[in-house]
């Protein structure tokens, strides 16, 4: 007989963030395409509206919806910016700023979108379980909530009441009690999960970063969170073509979660990081080596010494106890592409990330005159420097690193230089191995 392993009882947490929401789809997608299968859903806000598309197993329905979704599907009344795209930020401040003085702004067309995509008896009748968090107002208390609890016909109410972000949205009236965001009281319901009939075995958990409180949760059942490096964009601007890049993130964090792809805040495709290890692991090790060789400063000042060896782990991303020499070239090639700007939308090989560096690299160059170290001076290098650009200024280390590896009147300045900017500098090193 065929040996079939049984998939572990697997928890899904999806945390409240509005417009983020996007990202929890992406997650989604990827699971799917990994055969990974899932018999709790939590959610709060966002999530609990995408947690019961996801028991409903209503994959495509949810990208459809994402993929087109604007803010005139989810508030009424709300400003054009047709006219003026350059300064919608400041038009939708100026818009929410004068809702919240009536009361917040009316998600009648949120609730339209809900009831047709949410069949109630269809997720009553599922094994999977949906579990929702909302607060009661009037009772003055935190409302959470397996579909069971949840009466006859008020799913969709329920749904609208945990994504009620008072007093950005208006709250939510359900048999005369009124209803606000279960943020407020727990974005990140992971406890709930842990009080399903099905007791899970381990729980994904993903975190778009909401307004809300995060509960801490002390379990030994194996939990994993996934959070996206990059920023997710506001809260309550629904954009079609910001949801299309955030389900992308979420699917691409997803996979590297589970070892499909590589990479932290930038993606490969698999086995390019050894690929990049072995064509620059020693190049990057021996720079390194000669950098802090040349950063240490010189007997008598150890403190320095031990604050520049800290701020260039720290900026690595990982605790030094862990490091691995990979992890800095990954973390150095990194930085660089992000302070530089390159797309992390792409799935990389190793070759085409460089290409993208050193193609963002030309179209920039460092401002005139960068200053010799020895001339700023260390109290004033950070107020002299910090006033740049991300690009320019890591440009300006750059610079200003290749001069203290080569001579000696600048050596003893780049301790400050490590110290005062770790992450240009580690991204510097990078940059400087490509060319």
């Amino acid at each position: 007989m065929e040996n079939i392993q049984r998939q572990p009882v697997r928890a899904v947490v999806l945390g409240g963030g509005g417009a983020r929401g996007a990202y929890e789809v992406g997650v989604w997608q990827a699971m799917a395409e990994l055969g990974m299968d899932y018999q709790v859903v939590t959610g709060t806000s966002v999530g609990a509206l995408n947690g019961a598309l996801m028991v409903q197993q209503n994959l495509e329905g949810a990208l459809h919806l994402w993929n087109h979704l604007d803010n005139s599907d989810v508030m009424k009344n709300m400003p054009d910016l047709t006219a003026d795209k350059n300064s919608r930020l400041e038009i939708y401040r100026s818009f929410f700023r004068q809702v919240m003085r009536e009361g917040g702004v009316d998600t009648s067309p949120l609730a339209r979108l809900v009831k047709q995509l949410v069949d109630e008896q269809q997720l009553r009748r599922s094994s999977r379980e949906l579990g929702i968090v909302t607060v009661d107002v009037s009772a003055r208390r935190a409302l959470e909530l397996f579909l069971p609890e949840i009466p006859q016909g008020h799913l969709a109410d329920y749904l609208l009441a945990s994504a009620a972000c008072f007093p950005f949205l208006q709250s939510k009236e359900i048999g005369g009690a009124t209803f606000v965001d279960g943020g407020y009281t727990n974005n990140i319901p992971i406890n709930l999960a842990l009080r399903a009939r099905q007791t899970p075995e381990e729980i994904i958990a993903v975190d778009v970063e909401g307004i809300g409180l995060v509960r801490r949760v002390h379990t030994h059942i194996p939990l994993r969170t996934i959070r996206c490096h990059w920023d997710l964009g506001d809260l309550l601007i629904f954009d079609s073509g910001r949801s299309r890049r955030n389900i992308r993130l979420g699917y691409q964090d997803m996979m590297k979660a589970m070892g499909r792809l590589e990479g932290h805040a930038y993606t490969f495709s698999g086995g390019q990081l050894k690929r990049m290890a072995e064509s620059r692991l020693m190049g990057m090790s021996s720079l390194l080596m000669t950098a802090l060789d040349k950063a240490l400063p010189e007997e008598g000042n150890k403190l320095l010494g031990r604050l520049t060896a800290e701020r260039l782990l720290d900026a690595a991303g990982e605790s030094p106890k862990e490091q691995q020499p990979t992890d800095i070239l990954l973390a150095s090639c990194e930085l660089a592409a992000e302070l530089l700007g390159v797309d992390p939308l792409p799935v990389y090989t190793a070759e085409e990330f460089e290409q993208a560096v050193l193609e963002r690299r030309r179209q920039l160059e460092p401002g005139d005159g960068v200053p010799a170290l020895s001339e700023i001076g260390p109290a004033r290098l950070k107020k002299a420097l910090e006033g740049q650009g991300k690009e320019q200024l890591l440009l300006t280390v750059e610079a200003l690193l290749r001069r203290g590896l080569s001579e000696e009147t600048e050596k003893n300045r780049l301790p400050w230089l490590a110290a005062a900017f770790p992450r240009e500098y580690l991204a510097a090193l990078y940059l400087i191995l490509l060319t």
